[in-house]
């Protein structure tokens, strides 16, 4: 996300966030009001209802393109990411990094994703939640107290430095990596 904000002045990456949660929560009260309307509790049973029985696989296949799509972009940047943590002598020589990192990370997420019922999580949610915090705070102190500034303990470990645009209303192709990057993150929220 913050090489995603680099390439975008504020006011557009605002903006860009404002229209996606409101694209959300609105698609989502449209659910609610069909839920209401129909009496069914599921895609396909709207669906069959307002549009025809023989149709009601269409929305189900509509769900697992786009859950499929949206874990195989968590997987895509998950593996970026391992690649770069995960020790370069315990991966072997004949795998890329990325293969490797795609084997660690999808044994844990498969299950996940095939879940029916995400109330089996729940007792997770809270520890999640205070380890988010955590990570936030070590970040926070750590920028504050000059550890990633240039001559800091940790600033030779920075794989890029994004070049920061003061135009407030800068907008360039490289923006869309921003759209992609809200896509995704509200895509895991409506999906739960």
């Amino acid at each position: 996300l913050p090489m995603c904000l680099a390439d975008t002045g504020v006011v557009p990456a605002v903006v860009m966030a404002t229209v996606f949660a409101g694209a959300c929560v609105w698609t989502m009260s449209l659910v609610g009001h069909s839920v209401v309307l129909t009496g069914q509790q599921t895609y396909a049973g709207m669906w069959g209802q307002v549009i025809g029985p023989r149709t009601q696989w269409f929305p189900l296949l509509v769900l697992v393109i786009v859950t499929f799509g949206c874990s195989l972009g968590y997987l895509c940047l998950f593996a970026a990411m391992m690649k770069d943590l995960l020790p370069q002598d315990v991966i072997p020589e004949w795998g890329s990094p990325r293969i490797w990192a795609l084997i660690v990370v999808l044994p844990p997420l498969l299950p996940i994703c095939m879940l029916k019922d995400l109330a089996a999580l729940s007792f997770v949610s809270g520890p999640a939640g205070v380890a988010t915090l955590y990570v936030v705070g070590i970040v926070l102190v750590r920028a504050l107290d000059g550890t990633y500034a240039e001559g800091g303990r940790f600033h030779h470990g920075a794989v890029a430095q994004p070049t920061l645009h003061t135009s407030l209303f800068h907008v360039s192709p490289k923006s869309l990596q921003l759209v992609n990057a809200l896509a995704i993150g509200y895509l895991c929220h409506y999906n739960a």
